[in-house]
């Protein structure tokens, strides 16, 4: 199991099968939104998210 945010800018747990022995966690590349983006700047009316912060 392995979360993508260590090597995307994807926050998502996946489940990878391998037989290649003596595979690690990857290192965290410290990738976030802002590296992948060609400007720089989210559209926050074409992005929805959920945060700690929604109202009910």
């Amino acid at each position: 199991m392995i979360n993508s945010s260590l090597v995307s800018a994807q926050n998502r747990v996946r489940l990878y099968w391998t037989n290649i022995p003596n595979i690690a966690q990857p290192k965290d590349k410290n990738i976030v939104l802002a590296d992948i983006l060609e400007d720089g700047v989210t559209d926050r009316s074409k992005s929805y998210y959920l945060d700690a912060h929604y109202a009910c």
